[in-house]
C-alpha cells in the first residue's frame, strides 16, 4: 500500500450520473449494487481489472489503517477538545432543552 499511486483512476459506484461532473481521473460510474458492501466489493474489483500490480486488500490492511487512523483521531480531539467554549450562546447550546429520551 505505501508503494501506491494514489488517485491515478476514480472509480464512483452507487450514483446516478450527474450533469457536469467532470474529472481527468474519472474512469467508471458504477450502478448501486445493493449495499454498501457490495458498492465497495464493485469498486476495489473494477479497480483491479486490468491492474494485476494492485494486490487485493487483506483484514490486516484494513486493520493496521484502522489504528493508524484512530492514533490520528486521537490526536486531533486532543488539539480541538481544549479549543470548544465552556460557555456557548449559540442556539445549537439549547438544541435538546426539553429533549426526552427513551
Amino acid at each position: 500500500m505505501a508503494t501506491a499511486s494514489p488517485g491515478k483512476r476514480v472509480v464512483i459506484v452507487g450514483i446516478q450520473p450527474v450533469d457536469g461532473l467532470k474529472s481527468t481521473k474519472l474512469q467508471h460510474l458504477l450502478p448501486d449494487q445493493g449495499g454498501m458492501i457490495d458498492n465497495i466489493r464493485a469498486g476495489v474489483l473494477n479497480i483491479q481489472e486490468g491492474n494485476p500490480e494492485i494486490r487485493p486488500v487483506t483484514s490486516q490492511d484494513v486493520i493496521k489503517i484502522f489504528k493508524e487512523n484512530n492514533e490520528k483521531l486521537k490526536e486531533l480531539l486532543f488539539k480541538a477538545i481544549p479549543k470548544v467554549a465552556q460557555s456557548r450562546q449559540c442556539v445549537c447550546s439549547r438544541a435538546l432543552e426539553g429533549a426526552v429520551i427513551s
